[in-house]
């Protein structure tokens, strides 16, 4: 599956059925949706999918809520890799 369709099935759900779920809003900033977006644009559909699953793992009511962003330069070697790989393939 492409990042665009990702991102566009993660929209879709923000706009249709999020808003209709009821309950108590995400107990993170950003939301768990957000998170997801962000980690996808960040690292590509696999790793930032796997970021974004561990992030719906903590979610639950016995977690300490809060500001919680996707991790800027723990994964930057999967940039470097990436760069490295298409360079070899030139």
């Amino acid at each position: 599956m492409g990042k665009k369709i990702a991102l566009k099935l993660i929209r879709f759900y923000q706009l249709a059925i999020s808003p209709y779920k009821g309950g108590k809003m995400c107990a993170y900033i950003p939301t768990c949706s957000q998170y997801a977006m962000e980690a996808i644009e960040m690292y590509g559909v696999i790793l930032g999918g796997w970021l974004a699953f561990k992030r719906i793992l903590r979610c639950n009511p016995f977690v300490r809520a809060g500001f919680d962003p996707v991790p800027v330069g723990k994964y930057q070697w999967r940039k470097r890799f990436r760069k490295n790989r298409e360079d070899k393939n030139k």
